[in-house]
Parts: structure tokens; C-alpha cells; sequence
């Protein structure tokens, strides 16, 4: 039953998220290209000396594990730092790029990004009186937490172009900002009963609200038109600074892989 649980809230939740993602990207990706189509074609009427400017779309899902550190208010063992499954996120970023040198590329976009963890173990205290419930023991608690954040990433892109293909290795720093942390903590008891946990509003921390992360990315990409690209770009990525995301842990960091999909239109400006 404990693994039935487990499976319902994380597959009923991711799938929901990115349903709702997919559909609102769609709409966007839509208008933008849209608008840059417009554009591009007005622009290379007169161009003749080309200075390229690019503007990138992407959808990302990534994978997380969070990291939890001992120090010297806490003890950290391996048994539960195993007690979370590694995360699931995903994200749609916008950035728009410029050649700086020969093949070097700068970039600045603006994200939206959101991140889920699953606890199923390790909650001590945590625990509620089953008989309330006609029940007598609790089999199985999960608890799931949900990052919100928007995010600035900045990077150093290089290009190698090998026919229609394009090699394109980046590294950059992201500044994040969490817009909101919530959780929601699931029971089930002996009896088949399913209920929202009574805590739920508890061991929620959040030191800071600001973070920094490190990304390196080895992308590729195809030529589809002369104006246009599409790219699939994995990535590393691992947050900075420690946080104490959670009360009942000390410090914790986030580390992420995952890939990008998208879009990288050029629009030509002419000298």
C-alpha cells in the first residue's frame, strides 16, 4: 500500500504540472515566433553587413537531488540522507543572445522554474492518532514538497559549425529567486483511508530566498532554415550556496541533470 501511495501522489501531480506547463508554452512559443518571423523577414530586405542577435525559447526537465549536510547543530546520516527521492523539475526560459567575438556568444534570459521532492521515510514525530479514523496503526506517510522560482541565467556560449550541425558548449551562472515553497503530507492508514496529514503547515524553512547556481551545458543543434535552429542542450547544474530548505534537516544543496529543447531564431541587423 505504502508504494501505491507513493506512486499516486507523485504520477497524479507531475502529470497535472506539466499538462498545465505544456499547454501554456505551447501559446507562448506560438506568439513569439509569430512576431519574430515578422521581424526577421523585414530586417533582411535591407541587410547587408549582418550582426546576429539571437532570441531563444526552451522547455526543460531535469532531475534533483537534494543534498543534505551535516554541521554543527546536526548529525547527518546516509540512512536519511536516502530518505528523498531524487526530484523531478522542469521549466520554460526565454534569452535572448548577441555574438560578442568570432563564434562567442553572451546570453541573458528569464526563466520560470518549478521543482518537486518526495519524501516516503524518515519522519519520527510526524504522526497523527489513527483511531480518530477508525483505524489502528498509520501504514505509510508521504510528504511533498514544491519549489517555485524565477530565474536569470547568464552564459558564455561558443559555436562550432560542422555542416547543418552546430556544436555549442556553455557555461553560466543563474541568480534564482524562490517565489513560494509549500508542501503537502499524505497518510494512509490500515483501514484504506487516505487523508491530508494534520502538520502540514509545519517544517517548512526557508533562509534564504535567493540562490546562485553553476551550469555547464554541452548542446547541439540543426540548421532547419537559415534564420532558424533547433537544439537539445543537457546540463549540470548544482546551487552555490547551502540553505536550510527544511527545519527537521540542517544545510541542504541542490544538485540537477537534466536537457533543454527549444528554439534559437537569429535576427539579422543591418550596419
Amino acid at each position: 500500500m505504502a508504494i501505491i501511495l507513493t506512486f499516486l501522489v507523485y504520477f497524479n501531480f507531475k502529470s497535472f504540472v506539466i499538462k498545465k506547463k505544456l499547454q501554456i508554452g505551447f501559446l507562448i512559443a506560438a506568439l513569439l515566433v509569430c512576431a519574430t518571423n515578422v521581424f526577421c523577414q523585414r530586417q533582411r530586405v535591407k541587410a547587408k553587413k549582418l550582426d546576429k542577435v539571437f532570441i531563444d525559447i526552451d522547455y526543460g526537465i531535469y532531475s534533483s537531488q537534494l543534498i543534505i549536510e551535516s554541521d554543527f547543530r546536526w548529525e547527518v546520516s546516509l540512512k536519511e540522507r536516502n530518505r528523498w527521492k531524487r526530484g523531478i523539475g522542469s521549466f520554460y526560459q526565454v534569452s535572448v543572445g548577441k555574438t560578442i567575438k568570432k563564434n562567442y556568444i553572451l546570453s541573458a534570459g528569464l526563466v520560470f522554474n518549478e521543482l518537486t521532492f518526495l519524501q516516503t521515510a524518515g519522519f519520527g514525530y510526524w504522526s497523527c492518532n489513527p483511531s480518530l479514523y477508525g483505524a489502528a496503526k498509520i501504514e505509510s506517510v508521504s510528504r511533498t514538497v514544491n519549489l517555485k522560482s524565477f530565474e536569470i541565467p547568464v552564459e558564455v556560449k561558443y559555436k562550432y559549425q560542422i555542416g547543418k550541425f552546430c556544436f555549442r558548449p556553455s557555461i553560466g551562472i543563474r541568480a534564482i529567486y524562490y517565489t513560494s515553497k509549500d508542501q503537502s503530507v499524505k497518510f494512509l492508514l490500515d483501514n484504506g483511508y487516505l487523508g491530508d496529514h494534520p502538520n502540514n503547515d509545519k517544517e517548512l524553512s526557508h533562509n534564504l530566498n535567493t540562490n546562485f547556481s553553476l551550469e555547464i551545458k554541452p548542446g547541439i543543434s540543426y540548421k532547419l532554415l537559415d534564420w532558424i535552429d533547433l537544439k537539445m542542450e543537457p546540463f549540470y547544474r548544482i546551487n552555490l550556496r547551502q540553505d536550510q530548505l527544511l527545519e527537521d534537516y540542517g544545510k541542504t544543496r541542490i544538485s540537477s541533470f537534466g536537457a533543454m529543447l527549444g528554439v534559437e531564431y537569429a535576427l539579422v541587423h543591418s550596419r
